[in-house]
């Protein structure tokens, strides 16, 4: 009697931290790595987690990697007088289709100030 015992989809994806934090320059170029990789481990065999933001990328300065995690700046805007701080909800998914489960980490991105503004006189004219 031989008997198969299929495994079902039934443990979440967990990431190693439940936040991650990391800093980047403001005005880094587009493509400048933040975070290389989010560690993420699921234990049902053969599962291939993915990665999303699915929250906090205000004004769509990131991106991520589906496949790894590894978060990049999208574009050279970033501007630490504007914004000095962002806080992206990444959803991890362990399927693409109806047997996924999800579970979320976080990722605190600080910018880090550069001297990119001159000083400005507050008058137009001076007199003594």
């Amino acid at each position: 009697v031989y008997v198969n015992i299929s495994d079902v989809n039934d443990h979440v994806p967990q990431s190693s931290l439940p936040v991650y934090r990391v800093e980047v320059l403001e005005n880094s170029p587009a493509g400048t790595t933040v975070l290389a990789a989010i560690n993420a481990s699921d234990p049902d065999p053969d599962t291939v987690i993915s990665y999303h933001i699915t929250d906090g990328n205000n004004d769509d300065m990131f991106t991520i990697e589906k496949s790894s995690g590894e978060i990049k700046t999208k574009n050279s805007h970033l501007d630490r007088e504007i914004e000095s701080k962002y806080e992206l909800e990444i959803t991890l998914k362990d399927a693409e289709d109806d047997s996924a489960l999800t579970s979320k980490t976080f990722v605190i991105i600080n910018i880090i100030d550069e001297n990119d503004n001159a000083p400005q006189f507050l008058d137009r004219i001076y007199k003594f």
